[in-house]
């Protein structure tokens, strides 16, 4: 299987340009569709399993995002997976690299509370989450994706209203959760968000107004919402 000919035999130009234009990454891009990659890193990880890590570089945006797909799809004990995780998420320097990773993983029985575990070990670590925000991300992220449940959601909320004094990236991604846990708990949301600062309110409302599952009725009453001051 040879790689390199894998991501030149499947790369766009006109696809390039335009992934150039929305993600900036230290990473060079070639273009290649999230499709097309993530089929891919299931192939790689039927034929070589984790293997499969070491034969990627760590040269192109694309290479990174495999390596995220072949982490996420691996079958392996959670404990490994967690270096795993981390090895890559400290490679992420942008939102395309988090969100398409968080998206991809299915967690069961043990692995989902260790999932949640791993989350944890992460917001414990605030001199890491501000020296790495894509790791904050992350955990906002695989939060919003697997945990907003009602075993969970008071915890998600709580670490969610912490959040005013974060980069942009962050700040979208909890912004995005946050209209996301409205959908089913709309009156816990709003206990937080009006609790948050402006520019987490100003992206809120924007998810919440291009949602077509929040009632007009909901989104009428969120357009009311200030900042405390």
């Amino acid at each position: 299987m040879n790689i390199s000919k894998w991501l030149k035999d499947n790369s766009e130009t006109e696809f390039k340009d335009f992934s150039v234009r929305l993600v900036k990454t230290r990473y060079d891009i070639l273009g290649i569709r999230l499709p097309k990659l993530r089929k891919y890193a299931k192939d790689l990880v039927n034929r070589f399993g984790a293997d499969a890590l070491s034969r990627l570089s760590d040269d192109t945006f694309e290479e990174i995002m495999l390596q995220g797909f072949v982490v996420a799809y691996l079958k392996t004990d959670f404990e490994v997976k967690k270096i795993l995780i981390d090895n890559y998420l400290r490679k992420c320097d942008n939102w395309s690299l988090i969100d398409s990773f968080a998206s991809s993983f299915k967690l069961k029985d043990k692995d989902y509370q260790n999932g949640w575990k791993m989350l944890n070990e992460y917001k414990n670590n605030q001199m890491l989450l501000q020296e790495k925000p894509y790791i904050e991300r992350f955990v906002l992220c695989l939060s919003m994706n697997l945990y907003l449940n009602d075993q969970y959601i008071d915890e998600i909320l709580k670490y969610s209203e912490i959040l005013k004094d974060r980069k942009y990236a962050v700040k979208m991604a909890n912004s995005w959760l946050l209209a996301t846990a409205a959908i089913k708990y709309f009156d816990k949301v709003i206990d937080v968000i009006i609790k948050m600062d402006e520019e987490t309110i100003r992206y809120f409302k924007g998810k919440i107004r291009d949602s077509y599952r929040i009632d007009e009725d909901k989104k009428e009453r969120i357009k009311q919402i200030w900042p405390k001051k």
